[in-house]
């Protein structure tokens, strides 16, 4: 309960004296008027305001709750005394901040309801206008980017800048990360294409984060068919060599315009690949290459491209190079050996002879080749 007296002290040391004389003051004020008047109370303080005309009430604390003083100014004086407008400023800080913090979490929780990032970006008219150059091309299809790349044929060139920029991205993903990233679902559609045919890596939703202490993560999660190394298919741990088969498939593609799932011949049971380790190891490479730019490719490239290719899909992953190794040898500056076929390829095919070389060879790439996204 609220007490207030009137005291007719003189000065605001006397007034302030008074107080602490009681152990039950709470607190002073004193005005300078005529005559002076010197308010204590007793009990909690209520009805009290800020007053514009700058009047200080003076509240009384323990002296082991302002840490700040010395040992001889707390064995003076056991009790000392706060202004009410520095009190008012802390108490208003720290309601501001605490609000602060509940609002940020309201908005988080609301965030996390609506499942939408916080982060999200959001576009104007103007901005979509300007990307879809005034809505001529459409923003995205299938995951990421577009097909429209699947309408031309790329020259050799340009599909060689796109296999090294694509083992290049790896061997970031791989090595220089600090923590190793494993893609998961490396294939052409998940490459795309900038305006310069750069190629990007794109479409992280399987990836998964090796720590550098670690070199083996085991996971449920698949690639697609087609490109899954023979560990996805026994269920064994995943290791970056994984997306090194990968890429040897998606470089069989980008040599022969062809899927690797297609069968070339129809009356042959010769799986692409195998057939291209074999026509290597014969010396045959002019045949390899999509015979639509077999004129203009530089073959010293093409079976750089081809080795590397045989080399990236052998069933023991010990075998097979790491990226890094890849963009060497995709350089010229690492020398490799021709590899011999994995025997996982061996079983989907009959005895290689002649006549099945030259049908495949003859055979033209299917449609428009291996389709990447642009971006």
């Amino acid at each position: 309960m609220e007490a207030v007296f009137y005291n007719n002290e003189p000065t605001q040391y006397s007034c302030r004296t008074g107080c602490l004389k009681n152990c039950s003051c709470t607190a002073f004020a004193f005005a300078i008027s005529d005559p002076p008047v010197c308010r204590l109370w007793f009990g909690d303080l209520l009805r009290v305001r800020v007053s514009p005309e700058g009047q200080s009430v003076f509240v009384r604390l323990a002296a082991s709750e302002l840490p700040h003083l010395t040992s001889h100014q707390s064995n003076k004086t056991s009790r000392l005394f706060l202004s009410l407008p520095t009190t008012f400023s802390i108490v208003l800080v720290l309601f501001f901040a605490s609000f602060l913090l509940w609002k940020n979490q309201r908005l988080r929780e609301e965030s996390v309801e609506e499942d939408v990032p916080i982060t999200l970006k959001m576009f104007t008219y103007k901005e979509l206008r300007i990307a879809t150059e005034n809505f001529k091309h459409k923003l995205g299809s299938r995951g990421f980017g577009s097909s429209e790349e699947a309408k031309k044929v790329l020259e050799w060139k340009t599909r060689f800048k796109i296999a090294l920029g694509t083992a290049r991205g790896l061997v970031y993903l791989h090595e220089e990360c600090r923590d190793r990233i494993i893609h998961c679902d490396i294939k052409p559609e998940n490459i795309l294409l900038d305006g310069d045919f750069r190629p990007k890596i794109a479409d992280f939703g399987l990836a998964k984060l090796v720590g550098r202490d670690f070199s083996r993560v085991l996971t449920t999660t698949r690639g697609t068919q087609g490109y899954l190394a023979p560990e996805w298919i026994s269920g064994l741990p995943i290791t970056p060599k994984a997306e090194v088969y990968s890429f040897g498939m998606i470089m069989f593609e980008i040599i022969s315009g062809r899927r690797n799932l297609v069968l070339a011949v129809e009356e042959s049971r010769l799986y692409f690949p195998t057939w291209v380790l074999s026509q290597i190891q014969r010396g045959n490479i002019i045949d390899v290459v999509d015979s639509r730019i077999a004129s203009e490719a530089d073959m010293k490239e093409v079976k750089r491209s081809a080795v590397v290719a045989g080399l990236c899909i052998q069933d023991n992953e010990n075998e097979r190079p790491s990226m890094s190794e890849v963009v060497k040898i995709l350089e010229g500056t690492m020398e490799a050996h021709v590899p011999k076929i994995p025997r996982s390829l061996q079983v989907l095919v009959s005895e290689v002879d002649d006549d099945d070389s030259d049908a495949f060879a003859r055979t033209p790439p299917i449609s428009t080749g291996t389709k990447f996204a642009k971006q």
